[in-house]
Order: C-alpha cells, then sequence, then structure tokens
C-alpha cells in the first residue's frame, strides 16, 4: 500500500467519471452491449481496487467492495449525462477505431 492520504469515496467517484471518458475512448464498434457492460464492471473493480491500494485505510471486504460500488454507481451516472449531451459520442467519432462521422444532411441533398 502507498499510504496516500485521501478520502477514497470522493477519489472513487472521480475515479467513476473518468473511466467512463477512458472507456468511450478505447470502444470499437464491434463491441456489443453485454461486451461494454462486462468491460465497464471489470474496470470499476480493477479501479478501486488500485484506489484501495494507493490509499492508507487497511484491508477489508465492506471498503473494497464500498469503492467498487462509487466506481460503478459514478460511472454509469457519468455515462448517462455525457451521452445525452453528445460527448461519448463526440468522443467515439475524434478517436480511432470509433465509427466513422457521417453528417445527417450533406450538401446537395434536397428534403
Amino acid at each position: 500500500m502507498l499510504g496516500i492520504d485521501f478520502d477514497p469515496l470522493i477519489t472513487s467517484g472521480a475515479v467513476g467519471v473518468l473511466a467512463t471518458v477512458l472507456q468511450a475512448v478505447f470502444d470499437q464498434p464491434r463491441f456489443t452491449a453485454t461486451h461494454r457492460r462486462l468491460i465497464a464492471l471489470g474496470l470499476g473493480l480493477v479501479l478501486s481496487v488500485v484506489i484501495w491500494w494507493a490509499g492508507a485505510y487497511p484491508a477489508s471486504w465492506q471498503l473494497i467492495a464500498t469503492q467498487a460500488s462509487v466506481v460503478i454507481a459514478s460511472a454509469a451516472a457519468a455515462f448517462t449525462i455525457l451521452k445525452q449531451v453528445g460527448v461519448i459520442d463526440w468522443i467515439g467519432h475524434v478517436t480511432p477505431g470509433g465509427e466513422a462521422y457521417t453528417p445527417k444532411h450533406r450538401e446537395g441533398d434536397a428534403d
């Protein structure tokens, strides 16, 4: 353990938001919805263990479970908000491996 003195719950919330953005960056069009959910859950569990390892609190399954819950819940909330605002779609368009952007109305198209 590194013994860094920080509040693990606030850190877990912030990391959950960042995890959503990271997942959007590395997302691939071929991933299914189930695949994306499993990646999000796995990332949440790994990040919660990293937060515990960097902190100064003793190991307990309750602390790790709480941190994992906060990371996953904040990632889900951040995804919902960022998806509605359009940030997740924008990240998918500007990062390699994302879906190619096709404008909804092209020049010369008459409706």
